[in-house]
């Protein structure tokens, strides 16, 4: 029974051990990859190598487009939920009188 050779870690007192580094998108920051596990259907894992290679790219950059681009969305609504609930309301009328009709809420004399 022969050992299967074991690995080294590419690490020495001159060479720093090598991490994947990947540039994020939105910025020029450098951040480290993480693996991740996913398991598509197979219709699904079918069209995103196609996908991938008409445009190109892995299937790997693409999902972590589609999660950057997702996480951006989300943070992005959230931010201007909290910017709108932070805001005083505004009074609509004073005590005794009527609301204001549609058109004077909506009333636009500046862009005419």
């Amino acid at each position: 029974m022969t050992k299967a050779p074991q690995s080294r870690p590419c690490v020495s007192a001159d060479r720093p051990a090598i991490r994947k580094l990947k540039r994020s998108s939105w910025g020029t920051n450098f951040v480290p990859m993480r693996n991740v596990t996913v398991i598509p259907e197979d219709e699904g894992a079918r069209w995103a190598r196609i996908w991938a290679a008409r445009h190109n790219t892995s299937v790997s950059m693409l999902l972590g487009e589609l999660l950057a681009e997702r996480m951006r969305e989300e943070t992005g609504y959230e931010a201007a939920m909290r910017r709108f609930l932070s805001r005083r309301p505004t009074r609509l009328k004073n005590e005794g009188e009527s609301y204001p009709d549609r058109d004077e809420l909506h009333e636009r004399d500046l862009l005419r």
